[in-house]
């Protein structure tokens, strides 16, 4: 389904992160495990636009980038494909897609800042395919479509670089730069979107009363990314790898999954460190940086044992609420604050450094 401006105009994830981050393989579909053929939506979470299933997408045969199946797009789809709580951190977005040669019309790859069956709907990313002129029709940020020819008969990456932290996404067609812009500024540059999230893959041929238009086949659409927990604050101090750490929180704030895993770098190389927390936030001068935690006395929490800064200089720690310190539980509705503190002797002075801050509100 396209946003009624792309109506009037008609009448339109291997991963990027920072260093030493992991990426997770958060979806991946290659079709393999479907019958073909036969409609895709009702399967692995694929489904028809507001819940409405057709058999307009089909698993198929036809063309395979890998293995022996991939999906082909058909006059009458509307397919989508939702996530949950995709909602912060660095994401690549990657699809294989096969358009060949000749045909009709307009078929249009989107993904949704906000999905919901019946609405709201927000879309931050919208290429169109017009198979009529051979060209694709990128709405990149802007009411002025980036425009470049498409290639046919044979497999091409289609690939979004999204980073949700930063509000940025870069568009790539075969490993080219399409353009870059603000996630939350949506399709055509115009929106401004309070909540950034990455919740829905949308496959749609044309507009309704546009029965001729040509399929498009995709294969290996893959999300991969980091879900990161917390708000960074404070500053941090340079070490002595030239720059300074920075903490990241990688998991969710969710007490139930309990997959809170800290990670502060770059840090000096196998130097000792650990992650610290309490209820306050301050920016003092501490050793060789600036200390952004505090508390009553006894409120400090250590998390044991000490951490060694990996060959990437990643200093990191996996949290299980259920050991945390007496002075610290961790339980839904706390707020802490964390920092990593590290051993830096080459850095000269007091020897030791700090990161930044991390504020996580935990949550059921």
């Amino acid at each position: 389904m396209l946003p009624s401006s792309a109506k009037a105009g008609l009448a339109l994830t291997a991963l990027v992160l920072s260093s030493g981050l992991a990426s997770a393989q958060f979806f991946a579909d290659d079709f393999e495990g479907y019958s073909a053929p036969g409609g895709l939506e009702g399967l692995g979470g694929w489904e028809g636009w507001d819940g409405v299933n057709t058999t307009s997408t089909q698993v198929s045969t036809m063309f395979a980038n890998s293995g022996t199946k991939s999906i082909e797009v058909a006059a009458g789809a509307d397919t989508i494909r939702q996530f949950a709580g995709v909602d912060a951190g660095v994401w690549t977005l990657s699809a294989m897609q096969y358009i060949p040669s000749g045909g009709q019309r307009v078929s249009y790859f989107s993904v949704m800042n906000d999905y919901n069956h019946s609405g709201p709907y927000e879309w931050s990313i919208q290429i169109g395919f017009n198979h009529g002129t051979g060209n694709l029709q990128c709405d990149c940020g802007s009411t002025a479509q980036v425009i470049q020819p498409f290639i046919t008969d044979q497999w091409v990456e289609l690939r979004a670089e999204i980073d949700l932290d930063l509000d940025f996404v870069e568009i790539y067609y075969d490993n080219v730069l399409l353009a870059g812009y603000l996630w939350s500024s949506g399709t055509f540059g115009q929106g401004n979107y309070p909540v950034r999230a990455i919740e829905a893959i949308d496959l749609y041929p044309d507009t309704p009363g546009n029965p001729n238009v040509s399929s498009i086949w995709y294969d290996d659409i893959v999300l991969d990314g980091t879900i990161t927990a917390g708000s960074n604050y404070c500053n941090t101090a340079m070490n002595s790898t030239g720059a300074g750490a920075v903490i990241t929180g990688i998991g969710t704030p969710n007490i139930a999954n309990n997959d809170l895993v800290l990670s502060a770098e770059p840090c000096p190389i196998g130097e000792p460190g650990l992650f610290y927390y309490g209820p306050d936030q301050i920016q003092v001068p501490f050793g060789n940086g600036i200390r952004c935690v505090g508390g009553a006395a006894g409120s400090i929490a250590r998390l044991f044992p000490f951490a060694v800064a990996d060959a990437q200089g990643v200093l990191s720690y996996a949290v299980d609420y259920s050991s945390a310190p007496a002075n610290g539980p961790i339980t839904a509705g706390s707020t802490y604050n964390f920092q990593a503190w590290f051993r830096d002797p080459a850095g000269g002075g007091s020897g030791f450094n700090l990161s930044d801050g991390l504020e996580v509100n935990f949550i059921p």
